[in-house]
Parts: C-alpha cells; sequence; structure tokens
C-alpha cells in the first residue's frame, strides 16, 4: 500500500518506525519464519486527485512509480531509496545512517537507478547477520536483482511499503488538476477524476511496453509525434516519464 508524507526525512522517519516495530515483535513460532516489510520511497513531483467515492486522495506519476520500484527491489526489512535524496546529515539526526550507493535496474526505467539504503541500528545489523548474501564486505549491497531467499527463516517479506513524497511539499499542480477536470469523459460524469487517472495510468503503462523494444533513435521519433499531436510541452528524457505526461493527454 502507499502512503504520502511531507518529505523525505519525514517518509525516512515513518520507515525507520516501521522496521523497528516489526523486528521488536515477539512472532508466534507457528509462523514460517518473522512478518517482515519491504519499504522504498521517492520525493518528486507528483499527481494528487480527489475521490469523490472513498472522499480520499490518489497519487500519480512517475515519483510514485519510482517508490513502488524501490519497494519491489528492497527484500523484507530493508528500506531503498534514490540516492540524494536524503543527506547523511539528516539520517544521522533521526538515528539511522545511510548505505553506499549502488545501482539497480528498475522496471520502467531505460538506466539503473542509484539506491541508497536506511541503515537501522540493531534492525540491519541483525540482518547482515541472517542474510549475509543481501551485503558486500564493502557495505554495498550484492547482484542488481532483489534477492528473496530464506537464511536463518528471517528473510521472507509478508507485506511492502511504498512511500510518495511531494517536492517541495506540494501535493499537487494546479493547472494539470484543472485539465482533468475539463477534460469531456470527467464533466460528462463518465469517470472520476480518480478513473480517468487511473486509465491515464494503463495508456502509459501500455505505451511503456510498447516502446521498450523500440531502437532509441525510432523511440524518438514517435515520441516527438505523439508529444506534437497531443501537446505535450518539455516532455521528460526518461522513457516512464515520457510515458506519464502523454498517457495523461490521451
Amino acid at each position: 500500500f502507499m502512503i504520502a508524507c511531507p518529505d523525505a526525512v519525514s517518509a525516512a522517519k515513518f520507515s525507520q518506525r516501521v522496521q523497528t516495530d516489526m523486528f521488536a515483535v515477539a512472532w508466534s513460532a507457528e509462523l514460517p519464519c518473522p512478518v517482515r516489510v519491504r519499504i522504498g520511497f521517492s520525493h518528486g513531483d507528483l499527481d494528487v486527485v480527489f475521490d469523490e467515492h472513498s472522499k480520499g486522495f490518489d497519487y500519480f506519476g512517475t515519483t510514485v512509480n519510482l517508490a513502488a520500484r524501490c519497494e519491489a527491489a528492497a527484500d523484507g526489512g530493508q528500506v531503498f531509496f534514490p540516492n540524494t535524496q536524503l543527506s547523511h546529515e539528516a539520517a544521522a539526526a533521526i538515528g539511522a545512517s545511510l548505505s553506499d550507493p549502488f545501482e539497480r535496474e528498475l522496471r520502467g526505467f531505460d538506466e539503473p537507478v542509484r539506491l541508497v539504503e536506511l541503515l537501522i541500528p540493531d534492525v540491519t545489523a541483525a540482518y547482515r547477520k541472517s542474510r549475509p548474501q543481501l551485503y558486500l564486505e564493502s557495505g554495498t549491497h550484492s547482484s542488481s536483482q532483489s534477492q528473496h531467499s530464506s537464511v536463518g527463516g528471517d528473510s521472507r517479506h509478508r507485506g511492502s511499503i511504498h512511500a510518495a513524497v511531494p517536492a517541495n511539499g506540494t501535493a499537487h499542480d494546479a493547472e494539470r488538476m484543472q485539465e482533468i477536470l475539463r477534460h469531456p469523459l470527467v464533466q460528462t460524469g463518465a469517470l472520476t477524476t480518480t478513473q480517468y487517472m487511473a486509465l491515464c495510468h494503463v495508456v502509459a503503462g501500455v505505451l511503456q511496453q510498447t516502446l521498450r523494444p523500440v531502437r532509441p533513435d525510432e523511440r524518438r521519433g514517435v515520441v516527438k509525434v505523439l508529444s506534437k499531436a497531443l501537446d505535450v510541452r518539455d516532455p521528460a528524457t526518461d522513457l516512464a516519464g515520457v510515458c506519464d505526461a502523454i498517457g495523461s493527454r490521451a
């Protein structure tokens, strides 16, 4: 599930509290292994849409996708997020520290993304002991893929969380919200704002899957044509960002 935080420090504090509390629980011996969750968060711009039915907010955009991919790359008990989004000083202020940066190939992103792990006292030390294959001697992380092993019966995850952190504390782009509200599907009541944003997300995902195997030069040509036709201004350079921008205008 997803949680929105006002800034990266708040996301880190929340993640640390979850992992510390989960680690401290005396889980039943009847369970095959202790319950662990993996957490990923990302800070950046995103779209926030009010859902008239649930009377709550839903979140869309590359920041949300990146948070989800960070979570997917982690193992149970770990917290991953993009490098540079939290300083060593900020981590130390909440009683944690940061790993050395490492690269992971994340679904939906053309190039490997540099990540760091939030190192939590006691929790990370215990995982290093029970699952040494997740770490290298230097303190960096091992393979480019998340490992889900069962060393010591303490490595399986049973849940996941990803946190979307709005950039500059702003929840949404007012201009984009007005575009959504003016769309015929929303104005006629055929779709709620949340349903429309979900549709855009699906379109972006299909477009991403379609363009990924295309040669870079041909992909740029297709993106240029679509961006012009749909009036996408200043499209992003990464595939996920481009598809999000085009999908939101479809």
